[in-house]
Order: structure tokens, then C-alpha cells, then sequence
């Protein structure tokens, strides 16, 4: 049985997958998850599925807990700006993964359309729109503070694989990138999408929304 076959059985066993024929297709991702579109009967959805070692040559593991968080970002982005994110449909932290609305095929990645050398200033504005207004609207609020406490996450995926791995192989330079460190793992002053890039931006018309 593949991952995905298992995966799927897991789905039926969560009862959020019903029809006898269901079937899911992988999706780009990046290496730290598997997503899924997913066809049960009428209905298409997403799931995403944290990954306890990324897909990449190294032995690179993290903790699926952070699968639990971005649910709770997408969810704490939605109550002030529904449309910049996708809607979830249902969650299983415990197993690392959630499902979303699936959005169609008129949506294209920000990404693709640069790289086709479609370089409008007015997704550059609204992408500026979009994370400007969830740095207002989360900036010093102690709730998100204590509900977003991923200091640990944030080490796992960011700081050791790319700046301490750096600063190894780097001695001479070890004080600066440990100062870095220190640095961006004590600031707290609003809430941050962590990988905000083109290639997590999907746009439609004029509706952006942001992933991952």
C-alpha cells in the first residue's frame, strides 16, 4: 500500500472521506508536507499533511504540531480578511493534517505568472495590502502572543537548517549568525505568515490568497 493509499484509508476511517471511489492526487507542496486534492464523489477538497521529516537529502525532522498552526493562521487571518485565505473544512491535529476548499483551476500561482514575465504593480499592492493588514490587525495582542508561541517550530524550520547550518560550516561568522538568531527568535510584535513568497500566493481576478 502507497502513502497515499494509506493516507486515504485514514481519511475513510476519520469519516472525512465517504465515497467508495474516492481517489487523490498529489499536489506541489514544497518538502515539508503532502497535499492532496482530493475527489470523493462530488465533492473536491484539500488536505494538507505535515511531514515529521521533510523531504530533502539531509535528516531534516520537525515536530507536525506546526501542521496544527497554520490552521490556527488561517483561521485567525479569516475573521478579518475572508477572502485572503482558504476556508477549512475540517482538522485532525493529532494525525498533523486538515482539509481546505480546493480553489479551481482559474486560480494561477503568483510565481507562475512572474516567471511567464506577468509583472503587474497591482498584485505587488495588493500582496503589500494584504500583509500590512494582518500586522495591523495582530500587532500587540497578547492572545495571539500566547496562542502563537512556535519559537520551537520556528527553530526546526528556520533558524538551525538554514542560519545555524550557515554559521557551521562558517565559524569566523558564528557571532554574527548567532546574534541573528537571537534576534528573530526574540521578537514579538505581530503575527507572520513565516514564508510569505510568490510561490505560496494563488490570484484570481482580483482575489489573492495566500498558502502554506
Amino acid at each position: 500500500m502507497t502513502d497515499a493509499e494509506a493516507f486515504l484509508e485514514q481519511l475513510r476511517r476519520d469519516h472525512f472521506v465517504r465515497d467508495a471511489a474516492a481517489r487523490l492526487t498529489p499536489l506541489s507542496g514544497g518538502v515539508s508536507s503532502d497535499i492532496y486534492l482530493v475527489d470523493d464523489g462530488g465533492k473536491r477538497f484539500v488536505v494538507k499533511r505535515a511531514l515529521a521529516r521533510l523531504k530533502v537529502r539531509g535528516n531534516w525532522t520537525a515536530n507536525v504540531s506546526r501542521n496544527a498552526t497554520e490552521r490556527d493562521y488561517i483561521e485567525c487571518v479569516r475573521e478579518f480578511l475572508p477572502q485572503a485565505v482558504p476556508r477549512v473544512l475540517f482538522e485532525n491535529p493529532q494525525a498533523g493534517y486538515f482539509g481546505m476548499e480546493y480553489l479551481d483551476e482559474g486560480f494561477v500561482n503568483w510565481k507562475t505568472i512572474l516567471l511567464q514575465g506577468e509583472c503587474k504593480p497591482a498584485h505587488a499592492q495588493m500582496a503589500g495590502n494584504i500583509l500590512g493588514e494582518i500586522h495591523r490587525q495582530t500587532a500587540r495582542r497578547e492572545d495571539l502572543r500566547k496562542r502563537f508561541d512556535t519559537t520551537a517550530n520556528f527553530r526546526e524550520l528556520r533558524t538551525s537548517p538554514y542560519l545555524l547550518t550557515t554559521a557551521r560550516k562558517n565559524p569566523e561568522f558564528l557571532h554574527l549568525f548567532t546574534a541573528e538568531i537571537e534576534r528573530l527568535e526574540g521578537t514579538r510584535e505581530c503575527l507572520v505568515h513565516g514564508d510569505f513568497s510568490p510561490k505560496n500566493v494563488l490570484i484570481r481576478g482580483d482575489r489573492m490568497v495566500l498558502l502554506d
